[in-house]
């Protein structure tokens, strides 16, 4: 287990991804991607790792699915450059294979010391990973695409909304359209017109199923030390 990361800048914060061996992942990248965003970004955009011309070319959502997601953000006036575009691991797995629990669990304290650090309103948590870890094992795609559950992140109150891997959906003409959607769902949560969650009971950390309008409350240690429900 490394230091604890609550103490860490986002400077310092992203020399520690750039240099992490935590995990047999470090092994097989070009690099390490740490997240790419402005202080006090309203929104954050969380994949599940760099795929193949992400980790040559250091920058996620690159190509096709990038232009889906400007599409969406551009519905809610907003700019690739205004959010916080990151993910759970933060190296690319051997020919994109899914992320093992002990690889999340070794890196997930990087992504919320990230979200802390950014404090945003709303996280877009963008595939199965990212959904698991974020919101609840009770969400799955496709339905639960377009989503949203509040979640506790070190004691940050966000809105965490489940969608699809624009990676995948930029390829399928039926997905993109629905994709695009996910836009107006955005807009009316960071602009308060989105129907009220139902009430949770505050303070009790959430089982790995929890879904709906159960609150998520993780709690930020070292990395690998993330106190709370995720991918089991």
């Amino acid at each position: 287990m490394g230091n604890a990361l609550d103490t860490l800048d986002a400077q310092a914060l992203a020399e520690r991804i750039r240099s992490c061996d935590l995990c047999e992942l470090h092994a097989h990248r070009t690099q390490a991607l740490p997240g790419a965003g402005p202080d006090g970004a309203d929104v954050a955009l969380v994949l599940d790792a760099p795929g193949y011309f992400e980790d040559r070319s250091g920058q996620l959502l690159q190509g096709p699915a990038g232009l889906l997601v400007d599409r969406v953000l551009g519905a809610c006036g907003l700019t690739r450059e205004a959010v916080l575009v990151t993910s759970v691991a933060r190296c690319r797995p051997p020919q994109s294979r899914t992320l093992r629990t002990s690889e999340i669990r070794q890196c997930e304290g990087y992504l919320f010391r990230e979200l802390v650090l950014a404090s945003p309103q709303v996280v877009v948590a963008m595939g199965t990973t990212p959904i698991q870890l974020l919101a609840g094992r009770g969400l799955r795609l496709p339905d639960a695409h377009g989503t949203a559950v509040p979640a506790t992140i070190a004691g940050l109150g966000v809105q965490v909304l489940a969608a699809m891997d624009p990676r995948a959906a930029a390829h399928v003409a039926e997905l993109d359209d629905r994709f695009t959607l996910l836009g107006q769902r955005l807009r009316e949560l960071l602009h308060g017109t989105a129907p009220a969650p139902a009430a949770s009971a505050p303070a009790q950390p959430a089982g790995p199923g929890a879904a709906g309008g159960t609150s998520r409350q993780l709690r930020l240690g070292g990395t690998g030390d993330l106190q709370g429900g995720g991918p089991g």
